[in-house]
């Protein structure tokens, strides 16, 4: 009997995927999925992480171009790119939008069962990385607005690179969605979720919101949908006030000379 209890948990966890996350995201796969109960008594809840492999297959967030992009940067951060001879992936708490990854999430604000945290999510920007780019062409490289905003009102510069890999391991590659009209996937997942909690007696994963984080990370408000961004995305797991042990993540001053995290991206020249 005991057992069989367990047996019901794993086959709710794999359901969890396949009724709320599939219909919207039919690529999507479990990196890891972890569930803590005793031998007397299963869990009635797991705690989930979603691969970045073939997570966008399928859908709007997934990019299909030239595999050319150019990225828009000051002199000082410039500078910096050319004396490591590589470009960064910043924090997502260095990013000029501040609220980044809190505008998708607030989607799951107004029900409990999300557990929707908006300073646990600002913590947790501390693990998110991506690199800005825009798809390389005349229109692009002309753009005033990203001049102003990412090229220091003009006096930057732009770099322009491409992968060497189509699928560089352990990223997220996607095209940023912008406004409320792209918030609709979320907001069925939203649906299929409080259902599911529903007609499974309250089974559901601990971390909801951080499950959707990759996802949550490639949505922005509409008034910056003239950056019409590709975004290189990833995440690396640390504890609050921990470092980062990761290889490619180190310390540097970024241009308002605060101590930001970077990673350092590979395959793209």
């Amino acid at each position: 009997m005991q057992n069989e209890s367990w047996q019901q948990a794993h086959e709710k966890t794999d359901n969890f995927l396949k009724k709320v996350i599939h219909p919207i995201f039919p690529n999507a796969r479990y990196s890891s999925s972890f569930m803590m109960g005793t031998p007397e008594e299963a869990p009635n809840n797991f705690k989930g992480i979603l691969s970045p492999e073939s997570l966008f297959k399928g859908t709007d967030y997934l990019y299909q171009g030239t595999g050319r992009f150019i990225h828009y940067t000051s002199l000082f951060a410039l500078k910096s790119i050319l004396e490591s001879g590589y470009l960064r992936m910043s924090e997502f708490g260095n990013l000029i939008d501040k609220n980044e990854l809190k505008y998708a999430a607030a989607v799951f604000s107004n029900n409990p069962i999300f557990k929707f945290d908006e300073h646990k999510l600002e913590s947790l920007k501390d693990n998110l990385f991506c690199l800005s780019a825009c798809k390389s062409n005349n229109k692009t490289k002309k753009n005033s607005f990203m001049w102003d905003n990412y090229g220091d009102k003009g006096k930057g510069a732009i770099i322009e690179f491409e992968f060497t890999k189509k699928d560089p391991y352990s990223y997220l590659f996607g095209n940023v969605q912008y406004g409320n009209e792209s918030l609709i996937p979320l907001k069925k997942i939203k649906k299929l979720a409080e259902l599911f909690f529903k007609d499974n007696d309250g089974f559901f994963p601990n971390n909801f919101i951080e499950i959707l984080l990759s996802i949550q990370s490639f949505h922005k408000p509409k008034k910056y949908n003239i950056e019409d961004e590709v975004r290189i995305f990833m995440k690396e797991e640390k504890q609050q006030y921990k470092e980062h042990k990761h290889e490619t993540i180190y310390k540097d001053i970024n241009s308002n000379h605060e101590v930001k995290y970077f990673n350092k991206p590979v395959g793209c020249n």
